[in-house]
C-alpha cells in the first residue's frame, strides 16, 4: 500500500486527491506523510477491524465526498453509497481453495468481502491465476477484472551485504512468507533433512513471525528431527530482510498456492536462485527465473536444491534471469493501470 500510494500520488493530474482512510486505533505516524494529501480516521476499536470498518465505512466516505474508494485488503464497504464507485484489489482466494486452513470465522469474513467484488465497479486482480480463481470460485464477471501486478520494493537489489552485517556465519537456505499450513514448510523442512544426510552443511533460515502457527511449526520440526539445522528468525526489517537474502545460497519456496508471490520476487531481485513450487501463480510470476517442483514431493526439492549448490554455473545462471524477471515488476507501472482502472470505475453507471 504504501508504495502504490506514493506512486499514485506521482501521477495524479490536477485536481486529484489520494485521501488515506486509516483506523483511529493507529498511531499517528503509521501512514507517511508522503502516501496520501490527507487522511481520514475511521472510528473503532483496534480488533476487528474489517466487519466493522465495512459498516462504518459508506457514510464516511460520503461525508468527505469520496468519489472512488479502493479497498486494497479484504474489507470493501458493506454497501455502496450511490455516489461512490469501488474499486476492489483481491490478492487470493486461499480461503475457498483451502478451507481447512482458516477459522469459521475467517471463512465468513472472507466469502463476504469476495462477495461485495461482484459489485464493485473494478476489482484489481494481481495475477491470471487470482482472475481465473475470481470467475470460476467467485463468480466475478471476467468483463470487470484487471490484472495488475504489483512491484518489488527497490530496497531488493543485488548489493553485497555490509561489512560485517552478515545475518548468519555458515551457508543456509532461506525461506520468506509464513507459517501457516499453506505455506507448506514441512515439504522444505523433509527436504532439508535429506540435504543434510547428503552432506550438505546448510541450515534453512525461516523468517517471519509465526503467530499462531508457532506451535505446530515446533512439532514438524522435532518430528522431522531437524531442530539443530532449522532457525526461525522471527519478524526481520526490510533493511535486514534484503542482506538475509543476498546471503543466502537459496531460497526455497514450497508454498501449495500463491495469488501472486511476493517473496521469490524480491530474493531474485537480490540476486538469489530460487525454488519454487509449481502451484498457483507461482510459474505464471517468475517464468524461467526459477525451478519448478512439485510441492507435494520434498525429495524433488532436495534434488533441484543440491543440483544448484553443486552447479554454481547453473545457480549463476538463474540469478541473471531471477535479476531479469524481477525487474519486471515496477509499482510506477502498476500504479498507471491502477489510474486507469480508477477512471473507468468513476465513469460506471451508478
Amino acid at each position: 500500500m504504501r508504495h502504490l500510494t506514493r506512486a499514485l500520488r506521482a501521477r495524479r493530474a490536477a485536481g486529484d486527491e489520494v485521501v488515506g482512510v486509516v483506523a483511529a486505533a493507529l498511531p499517528a505516524d503509521t501512514v507517511p506523510p508522503d502516501c496520501a494529501d490527507r487522511l481520514v480516521r475511521l472510528g473503532g476499536p483496534a480488533r476487528g477491524r474489517t466487519l466493522l470498518d465495512s459498516l462504518r465505512l459508506p457514510r464516511l466516505l460520503v461525508d468527505e465526498a469520496i468519489e472512488v474508494y479502493h479497498a486494497v485488503f479484504y474489507a470493501p464497504p458493506a454497501r455502496r453509497a450511490r455516489s461512490v464507485r469501488i474499486v476492489q484489489t483481491v490478492h487470493d482466494l486461499t480461503p475457498l481453495r483451502f478451507p481447512a486452513g482458516f477459522t469459521l470465522r475467517q471463512r465468513w469474513v472472507f466469502r463476504t468481502a469476495f462477495r461485495r467484488a461482484r459489485v464493485a465497479a473494478r476489482v484489481i486482480a494481481v495475477s491470471g491465476t487470482t482472475r481465473d480463481d475470481l470467475v470460476r470460485l467467485a463468480g466475478v464477471p471476467a468483463s470487470r477484472i484487471e490484472v495488475i501486478f504489483p512491484g518489488v520494493d527497490p530496497q531488493f537489489r543485488p548489493d553485497a551485504a555490509a561489512p560485517g552485517q552478515r545475518p548468519f556465519p555458515g551457508p543456509y537456505l532461506l525461506h520468506v512468507g509464513g507459517y501457516d499450513p499453506i505455506k507448506n514448510l514441512p515439504v522444505a523442512l523433509r527436504a532439508l533433512r535429506r540435504l543434510r544426510a547428503d552432506g550438505f552443511p546448510h541450515r534453512l533460515l525461516i523468517a517471519g513471525d509465526p503467530g499462531r502457527h508457532a506451535g505446530a511449526f515446533r512439532r514438524s520440526v522435532a518430528e522431522i528431527g531437524v531442530a539443530e539445522a532449522v532457525l526461525a528468525t522471527g519478524f526481520v526489517p526490510v533493511a535486514q530482510l534484503a542482506d538475509l537474502y543476498r546471503c543466502a545460497d537459496l531460497v526455497l519456496y514450497p508454498s501449495l498456492h500463491e495469488g501472486f508471490g511476493l517473496p521469490p520476487l524480491e530474493a531474485m531481485a537480490c540476486g538469489v536462485p530460487v525454488i519454487a513450487a509449481r502451484a498457483g501463480s507461482l510459474p505464471e510470476v517468475l517464468g524461467d527465473a526459477a525451478i519448478f517442483f512439485d510441492p507435494i514431493d520434498p525429495e524433488a526439492l532436495a534434488g533441484a536444491a543440491a543440483r544448484l549448490l553443486r552447479d554454481p554455473a547453473a545457480a549463476e545462471l538463474l540469478r541473471v534471469r531471477g535479476r531479469r524477471q524481477a525487474a519486471r515488476y515496477r509499482w510506477e507501472d502498476a500504479a498507471d493501470r491502477t489510474w486507469e482502472a480508477y477512471r473507468v470505475a468513476a465513469a460506471a453507471p451508478a
